[in-house]
């Protein structure tokens, strides 16, 4: 539901133990050096590098077919949305909603909380919107259904679930099966279970939100073909009710999406193997469709002379803190590996905002109205267990997204820089502050 957990360490007795994500990534070293010495072979043969490179061009043009529907789907959205705000009389009045949801793992209780507590907002300014494009990456992947369709129900449904976490959500394989038999060192049928009897009841609504022009995007990663993999769910719902997709493998596309490489096993859809989509993006949205040919602002000029854009409002849900806690580390530490890979995820989630934020201020010094909006975890939020899914951290994440989703002020514009820690710094100086404060009005 991440690429390697983000937590990658924790305090123990003035030491640092390592995560989940640094055990796996020790024993898989460990195993490859035993599986060579031992000559396993894996259960599947693996496509030859012929096949691949036979492969690799139709399966790119695929990919390049699949966008372009998606933008057609895109574009018809628009026009809806412009000759609704027509017959309304509000023509220079309107916004096209873009959803997008970050990975983050167990801390997509979070994002989910956060959801409800915005669907409280009354404001119209602020209010919770019916979304036009939801995208979901990882965790977010995982809301991103509940998103879509939007109703009340269906926010409780994502939040509930990530709050009553089930203990057979993920299974540990043993140490012997993971070196002989298996390719990851948890199993999550439980998982899967549970995404198809949530998302599952969600296709014929979502299929219904994609007549509607209204899109939804997820993403995983082909490392056969090395290349991100978008999937348009809101099209595949409609495959699904015309029998042509089967419900369960409608939802495997989610679980390929939150699938943490080497935690758990690698999803096959069409003969390609698929892991966690964080594992190159920890965030799914390019803003370079609307201005790149082929340009949907091209399209609408053409449609619409004289016409403005519609206002794009884009709001960013990171299932994660943007910057995490020193910890005591010496050179002798193992564990230095789980952190630089913690430290490597941050800084990418930061770079992909840092990327939205600028190109919306580019669109606007072109004419566009953009309107770019983020909210995060709290700096430095840890969780007290290093369970994988400990339901009382997931209860106190999920706490926190409904009272920070309550709150409008919990918007953000501006995405700090890690090289200038300017406003991690006062932000530090601001808790340091706080807690003295505290602290004396005990006494």
């Amino acid at each position: 539901m991440h690429r390697p957990a983000t937590r990658s360490v924790l305090a123990h007795n003035g030491r640092m133990r390592p995560s989940l994500a640094l055990h796996s990534v020790l024993a898989t070293l460990s195993a490859g050096l035993l599986v060579a010495a031992f000559g396993c072979a894996s259960k599947a043969k693996p496509p030859t590098l012929e096949e691949l490179e036979a492969a690799e061009l139709p399966y790119l043009n695929r990919i390049i077919d699949e966008a372009a529907v998606t933008r057609d789907r895109i574009f018809a959205r628009l026009e809806r949305d412009y000759a609704d705000a027509v017959a309304a009389g509000r023509a220079n009045d309107y916004a096209f909603d873009v959803l997008v949801l970050s990975g983050g793992g167990a801390k997509g209780a979070f994002g989910a909380g956060f959801l409800v507590g915005w669907g409280e907002i009354t404001d119209p300014a602020w209010k919770r919107p019916q979304f036009d494009l939801v995208t979901g990456v990882s965790t977010g992947s995982l809301i991103a259904p509940m998103a879509f369709v939007g109703t009340d129900a269906a926010y409780r449904v994502a939040n509930e679930t990530y709050r009553n976490p089930s203990p057979d959500w993920v299974k540990s394989r043993g140490l012997l099966n993971v070196l002989f038999n298996e390719q990851s060192f948890y199993t999550n049928d439980g998982l899967f279970d549970t995404i198809c009897s949530t998302i599952g009841p969600q296709i014929p609504a979502i299929a219904e939100g994609a007549k509607e022009e209204r899109t939804l995007l997820v993403a995983a990663v082909n490392v056969n073909q090395g290349q991100t993999k978008v999937w348009d769910m809101s099209q595949l719902a409609g495959d699904v009710q015309r029998g042509a997709l089967s419900p369960r493998d409608y939802c495997q596309r989610f679980l390929a999406s939150a699938s943490i490489p080497l935690v758990f096993p690698p999803q096959v859809i069409d003969n390609n193997l698929y892991v966690d989509g964080s594992t190159t993006s920890d965030i799914l949205i390019s803003l370079d469709t609307v201005r790149n040919a082929p340009s949907l602002l091209d399209r609408w000029t053409k449609a619409h002379p004289g016409v403005p854009f519609p206002t794009l409002r884009l709001w960013v849900i990171a299932n994660t803190p943007l910057f995490v806690r020193p910890v005591p580390l010496d050179t002798s530490d193992l564990v230095i590996l789980g952190r630089s890979l913690d430290l490597s995820v941050q800084a990418a989630l930061l770079s992909q905002l840092k990327i939205l934020q600028l190109f919306g201020e580019v669109l606007r010094h072109e004419g566009l109205d953009v309107q770019f909006r983020f909210v995060a975890m709290p700096d430095g939020y840890t969780q007290s267990s290093d369970e994988m899914f400990n339901k009382g951290d997931m209860d106190a994440m999920s706490a926190l997204g409904v009272e920070m989703g309550r709150n409008p002020a919990s918007w953000r514009t501006q995405v700090p820089s890690p090289l200038v820690p300017t406003e991690r710094r006062n932000s530090l100086e601001a808790h340091m502050k706080s807690t003295s404060t505290a602290v004396e009005s005990t006494r």
